[in-house]
């Protein structure tokens, strides 16, 4: 039977089959062993990483395994450089702390903590004690 009038949105639905599984994330073969094992390591660690983050991943370990060689060097502005590249990609994959963390419970976290000036009164409470 033909309905009249404009069809729902929820008519218009299409339910898509899903396998359940996800694709796994193969480490690239122009990685050397360090940086593949980093890779790995990332892959295994954050599960929300799909096959299409595989390029910018490998941008990421092979930043960070420069930072580690740079920071051996006196060059601080290349390392400072290659710092803030790693920071970005990390940032764009969801790896940071705080890019996975609801901001709503990070405010209401906030709220339960005591104000800064009562740690400081409690920190000069224990040094008075232990003199």
């Amino acid at each position: 039977m033909i309905t009249r009038g404009r069809k729902s949105a929820a008519a218009k639905l299409v339910a898509l089959p899903t396998s359940g599984i996800r694709p796994k994330l193969t480490t690239p073969s122009c990685l050397t062993k360090a940086e593949a094992s980093t890779f790995t390591e990332l892959v295994r660690a954050n599960a929300h990483l799909t096959v299409t983050d595989a390029p910018l991943l490998t941008s990421y370990v092979q930043a960070l395994a420069m930072m580690h060689r740079l920071a051996k060097a006196k060059d601080v502005g290349e390392w400072e450089r290659c710092g803030r590249m790693a920071l970005a990609l990390a940032r764009a994959l969801r790896l940071t702390p705080i890019s996975t963390a609801d901001p709503q419970t990070l405010g209401r976290r906030r709220k339960d903590q005591p104000p800064p000036q009562q740690w400081l009164q409690e920190l000069d409470d224990d040094d008075e004690a232990d003199d």
